[in-house]
C-alpha cells in the first residue's frame, strides 16, 4: 500500500477510533471531515490555510495517549488520519515539529520501533515471511509500517503514571486515550512558587465542580508563569506515588522524564520571579495546552526556533530526577 493510500476498512485499530475532540475554546468552527489525503486537510487546503494549522482528530483518525505524536498529526507533520507511518515519516516529523537534532529524532524514532517491536526497515509487502507483520490485534500490516495506535501498546514507549492518562487496564494491550481533563488541573499544583488563583481540590471536588479549571490557567495572563525541570520532578513524583503499589521500572521512569524533558527543551525561557530570583522552563499554558488539546503553542502557530539536542534531554532529565527522588 503506497505511503499516503488510505483504506479506512482494514485499520488496525477499530478500537482506536473515536468521536472528534472539542476544538479549543475560541477555535473557528471546523465541520467534521475526512483525512485521506496524508499530511493534507481538505478543509484547510480548500480555506488555503497554513499546511501545519490546527485541526483536531476526526471520527475516523488514529490516536495515541502521545501527545508529541498526536499533536504532530493534529499540525500535518505526519498524516493526519495516523495512519501509514514509516521510520522516515517519524523522524522527518519530529525535526520539523519540534526542532529534535537529527540525532536526537533519530534515536526517538528508532527506540519507538524496537519497543513495540516492530522493524523500522519497510519492505515489499509481497516479500514472502518478512514483507507483513501481525498486529497485536490480529491484523496485518506492511513490515515497517506502524499508526499511531500500535505506537501505544503497553510496556513499549507507553507507560504507567502518565500526567494526563489512566493506567492500561489490567489484561489489556492498549491504555485508554482519553485525556483526563481534571488532571491537566492538578499539574498547576506542582509548580512552585505556588501560581496565583490555584487552590488544591479533591479529585471528586474537581471531577463535579472544576474538570476544565486548567483552562483559566492556559491564557496570557500567566505567560510568565514558568514550569522548570524541579517542577517536572515533582509532577513525575506524585504521579508514580498515585499508582502505588505499581512501580515503573527504571527503562520507563527514564522514558517518562525524557519526554517531558524534551518538551522542557523545546519551549524553555527565562523569566524573573516576584523575589527577583530568575526561573527558567516553560510558559505554563504552552504547557497545559499541549498535553490537554495536543496543539501547538500561540494558537498553533508556533515554529522551532533553535535545535534541540540529545545532551540538553539528557541534562535536563537528571535535572527532574533529582527532585522526583528527592535529592
Amino acid at each position: 500500500m503506497p505511503s499516503h493510500t488510505r483504506d479506512l476498512s482494514s485499520s488496525s485499530t477499530e478500537t482506536a477510533v473515536g468521536s472528534p475532540v472539542d476544538l479549543p475554546k475560541g477555535h473557528p468552527y471546523i465541520e467534521p471531515h475526512y483525512h485521506t489525503l496524508g499530511t493534507i486537510c481538505p478543509i484547510l487546503q480548500a480555506k488555503r490555510g497554513d499546511a501545519h494549522a490546527y485541526c483536531p482528530s476526526q471520527e475516523t483518525d488514529i490516536r495515541s495517549v502521545c501527545p508529541a505524536l498526536n499533536t504532530m498529526a493534529n499540525h500535518g507533520y505526519i498524516s493526519r488520519d495516523g495512519r501509514d507511518l514509516s521510520f522516515v515519516d517519524i523522524y522527518s516529523g519530529l525535526k520539523a515539529c519540534y526542532g529534535l537534532s537529527s540525532l536526537l529524532a533519530f534515536i526517538l524514532t528508532l527506540g519507538g520501533f524496537l519497543l513495540i517491536k516492530r522493524s523500522p526497515i519497510r519492505l515489499p509487502s509481497w516479500i514472502p515471511f518478512f514483507g507483513k507483520v501481525k498486529n497485536p490485534d490480529g491484523t496485518v500490516t506492511p513490515a515497517g509500517i506502524v499508526d499511531l495506535h500500535l505506537v501505544g501498546l503497553h510496556g513499549g514507549v507507553e507507560h504507567d503514571a502518565s500526567v494526563v492518562h489512566h493506567d492500561t487496564p489490567e489484561g489489556h494491550l492498549y491504555p485508554p486515550n482519553r485525556i483526563e481533563e481534571s488532571w491537566v488541573g492538578n499539574l498547576v499544583g506542582d509548580v512552585q512558587p505556588p501560581v496565583h488563583g490555584y487552590t488544591p481540590l479533591s479529585e471528586e471536588a474537581v471531577m463535579k465542580t472544576q474538570p476544565f479549571a486548567w483552562r483559566s490557567f492556559a491564557t496570557s495572563r500567566h505567560i510568565d508563569t514558568l514550569v522548570s525541570a524541579a517542577d517536572v520532578g515533582r509532577m513525575r513524583k506524585r504521579r508514580e506515588q498515585e499508582i502505588l503499589p505499581k512501580t515503573l521500572d527504571s527503562v520507563h521512569s527514564e522514558i517518562a522524564r525524557g519526554e517531558m524533558a524534551i518538551v522542557l527543551g523545546i519551549w524553555e525561557r527565562t523569566s524573573p520571579l516576584e523575589n527577583g530570583t530568575m526561573k527558567t522552563g516553560v510558559p505554563l499554558p504552552w504547557l497545559l495546552t499541549f498535553l490537554a488539546e495536543e496543539r501547538l503553542p500561540e494558537g498553533g502557530n508556533w515554529r522551532p526556533n533553535h535545535v534541540q539536542s540529545l545532551w540538553g534531554v539528557v541534562q535536563r532529565s537528571k535535572a527532574i530526577k533529582t527532585t522526583q527522588n528527592g535529592q
